[in-house]
């Protein structure tokens, strides 16, 4: 039988309660960023971090994603908001395409593609 490994276990939400939660079983915390701002995403990962460090767990070892919206909207907006989450703590941002209106899959793969070759600027 091959080795299997454990499935991350990643958590949405942002309430004392689920914060803790992360903090004492979670791999990793998805904000949304629809209802936790910038300004209060820092406050949240200290509460993630003090949950993980009273169950012995190193704080480091829980990632922190958020999304930004796949939308015509010029690339440096994109980048400003990347750079902006990043400062919070954010380490991972994913591109949201769930209400993108791609007029082709050509248009949708390029858009992709001029997203990830910001993205890899920072």
């Amino acid at each position: 039988m091959p080795v299997q490994h454990p499935v991350p276990i990643w958590f949405g939400g942002h309430s004392d309660v689920v914060l803790e939660r992360i903090g004492r079983l979670g791999d990793g915390w998805i904000i949304s960023p629809k209802y936790v701002g910038l300004e209060c995403v820092a406050s949240k990962i200290e509460r993630i971090h003090a949950a993980a460090l009273e169950v012995g767990r190193d704080p480091a070892s829980i990632s922190i994603e958020t999304w930004v919206r796949l939308e015509e909207r010029p690339i440096e907006a994109w980048l400003e908001k990347a750079k902006k989450w990043q400062t919070t703590g954010v380490e991972e941002i994913a591109l949201n395409t769930q209400r993108a209106r791609c007029a082709s899959v050509e248009y949708y793969i390029a858009t992709l593609e001029r997203y990830k070759k910001v993205f890899d600027t920072i």
